[in-house]
């Protein structure tokens, strides 16, 4: 997963004392996409209706960073969507991105799905625990 060039700037200006942005840790809010959000998050494409929304995250979701090379955090948790409403379809999800709110906020970075996958009528999408790596490469 690579940082948006938002998240980007934001850890660079906390680093050098440059912004109290970062003072409280924004609630994670994962999303998915049938198109690769690039940097900026400008070109992601979440579902529309059919029960789509974000999934909220806690801190207690995700896991400790490994001290490995690169430092990789994952999701301790399986983080859940809604059931695809009857007759419903997503579409081809093939990326995943984060973001700072529920609906719009910062785009904070995003990758390609390993496996991507099209909910239907009555799916329930859910990354298993460990599925999402976070590192800053």
């Amino acid at each position: 997963m690579s940082f948006s060039q938002y998240l980007s700037q934001e850890v660079l200006n906390y680093i050098f004392d440059k912004s109290a942005t970062l003072d409280t840790q924004p609630t994670i809010h994962v999303a998915l996409s049938t198109a690769d959000p690039g940097d900026t998050g400008a070109s992601i494409s979440e579902p529309v209706g059919d029960n789509y929304a974000r999934v909220a995250t806690t801190s207690a979701d995700w896991n400790v960073a490994t001290d490995a090379s690169p430092s990789i955090l994952d999701n301790a948790n399986p983080i859940t969507f809604g059931e695809v409403d009857p007759a419903g379809d997503w579409g081809l999800c093939t990326h995943f991105g984060l973001f700072d709110a529920l609906t719009s906020g910062n785009y904070l970075g995003g990758s390609t799905l390993g496996d991507p996958k099209q909910p239907t009528a009555g799916d329930t999408p859910r990354f298993a625990a460990g599925a999402l790596d976070v590192s800053l490469t």
